[in-house]
């Protein structure tokens, strides 16, 4: 091992003097430390300012309950993308299939259905993103909803 260790200091040393490995021996962490962060920092600044998400709930007081966790989101400063909310009927299967042209469009970013029957517990929840439009639909969306759930079924008991 020690024999190894002569060699390679040996080597390193032969190398400085050549001007080629001294740019090579900077530019390479540069770049490698460059390639982690800069598309970090660009996929935030790409981010849309606003996503529009049409909500469909069939129970009573569901989507003002979602509307007031959203608009918590939204006061914040720096949240991006704003989530802005459209109301759609609330019967959860004609409003998809009134939404899903929209949604492949592009004009909206996402379409939450919550079903009637959801507040009783055998409901379902349906939520369908635009793909070109997934990083413009907050990450909380599906957790806002799961909350919105739970503070209605807490308010009925």
């Amino acid at each position: 091992m020690r024999r190894i260790l002569t060699i390679a200091r040996r080597e390193f040393t032969e190398g400085l003097r050549n001007r080629a490995f001294i740019i090579g021996a900077v530019l390479t962490p540069a770049i490698l430390v460059a390639s982690l962060f800069i598309p970090a920092g660009l996929a935030e600044r790409l981010k849309p300012e606003q996503a529009r998400v049409a909500v469909s709930a069939g129970e009573p007081g569901l989507y003002e309950e979602l509307e007031r966790l959203v608009d918590k989101h939204n006061a914040k400063p720096k949240a991006r993308p704003r989530c802005l909310l459209e109301r759609l009927s609330p019967d959860a299967k004609a409003a998809l299939a009134a939404a899903e042209p929209r949604l492949t469009s592009g004009e909206l970013s996402a379409l939450l259905a919550l079903d009637a029957n959801l507040l009783e517990g055998p409901g379902t929840a349906w939520l369908y993103v635009h793909p070109a439009g997934m990083s413009g639909v907050p990450k909380e969306l599906g957790r806002w909803a799961e909350e919105a759930v739970r503070r209605r079924r807490l308010a009925l008991s």
